[in-house]
């Protein structure tokens, strides 16, 4: 078992802590299992999934398998996010692919970076697996065929299913969410001694202070391990890297605010260049989330091992968990055996 000085969560306290964002909708089993695999070679200090109970499984396998070959090395958290009403992070997308016409250039392949939108056309659409909802194809349609749908999950029976395998939860909430909030957090409350953080994500607002109030007496009263995450811009990190800059003004901001509890982590936008820009700027967060960024690095490495583990093939592990650790190793020190 890992000591409390290299635990994941002694992270926060060094400003070192990295999680990696699978996506809150994103349902491709294979994918995420060797996602969780290779971060967690990488040394990343958690790993959010969707609250869907395959999911969890295969993503808790990844980590399993990261151990088998690394048993000196602390494992990451498994973390699980919900929201407490209508989120862009808990929706997919839909296509009437049959009413495509066959003169259209179809500008949805470019954007989608999952390749979720199929071919040939019709009949084929939207992978719902493999759509993680972040709404790039929806205004690019000329046609306006492309809409979106919300992904409604159920926490609890997730939590009742995967046991103490899920051992950090984040919640996605929004100013004027009080009493939903509230409501959610009540029926979570029972699996909260498994949790060694309970993170909560929210969206810039005028009156954003006045609700991490709220949210801190409310969380303050069972827990201290709390983590504001600071969604700058949601689901752009892979887009470039000026997506960052609205993760860095957010996350400056709340940090500013001192806040009596909770440590600070950056989100929503975030790539190759938010610690650099951080560090420019002479501040530093706990820590820092990325998603579509991290998904992206190691993604030609995923998909040329199809469907199979992909510690049954080496090379692309090796390589996958180089990429990867670069990017860990930005924020926080990786030891040189994190490549096996």
């Amino acid at each position: 078992m890992p000591t409390l000085t290299n635990h994941p969560v002694a992270s926060l306290a060094q400003q070192q802590w990295v999680k990696i964002i699978c996506g809150a909708s994103y349902q491709d089993l294979p994918t995420i299992r060797n996602l969780c695999l290779v971060y967690a070679l990488a040394g990343a200090d958690c790993l959010d999934v969707s609250a869907d109970p395959a999911v969890v499984r295969v993503a808790h396998a990844g980590i399993v398998a990261a151990h088998e070959l690394q048993p000196r090395r602390p494992s990451p958290l498994l973390m699980i996010s919900v929201a407490d009403g209508s989120d862009s992070h808990f929706r997919k997308a839909s296509f009437a692919a049959a009413c495509c016409p066959e003169s259209c250039d179809r500008p949805c392949l470019g954007v989608c970076p999952t390749e979720a939108i199929r071919l040939p056309f019709p009949p084929a659409g939207v992978s719902e697996a493999q759509c993680y909802g972040c709404g790039r194809c929806v205004p690019v349609c000329p046609s306006h065929l492309i809409t979106t749908y919300e992904v409604h999950q159920d926490p609890e029976a997730t939590l009742a299913q995967a046991g103490p395998t899920v051992t950090a939860l984040e919640i996605h909430t929004q100013v004027g969410h009080n009493a939903a909030f509230w409501d959610l957090w009540q029926r979570l409350r029972p699996w909260l001694p498994q949790w060694h953080v309970v993170s909560v994500s929210v969206t810039d607002h005028p009156q954003l202070l006045a609700y991490l109030g709220f949210l801190t007496e409310v969380l303050g009263a069972d827990t201290s391990a709390i983590i504001w995450q600071t969604d700058g811009r949601s689901m752009s990190g892979d887009v470039g890297d000026g997506a960052t800059h609205a993760a860095l003004r957010l996350g400056k901001k709340v940090l500013d605010w001192g806040l009596p509890l909770g440590a600070v982590q950056l989100a929503g936008g975030t790539n190759r260049s938010t610690v650099a820009k951080m560090r420019s700027q002479g501040w530093s967060a706990h820590g820092i989330a990325y998603g579509g960024y991290a998904r992206t690095l190691v993604a030609p490495f995923l998909r040329d091992c199809g469907d199979a583990p992909l510690e049954a093939h080496p090379h692309l592990l090796r390589q996958a968990v180089a990429v990867a650790r670069d990017l860990v190793a930005q924020l926080k020190p990786v030891p040189v055996d994190a490549i096996f």
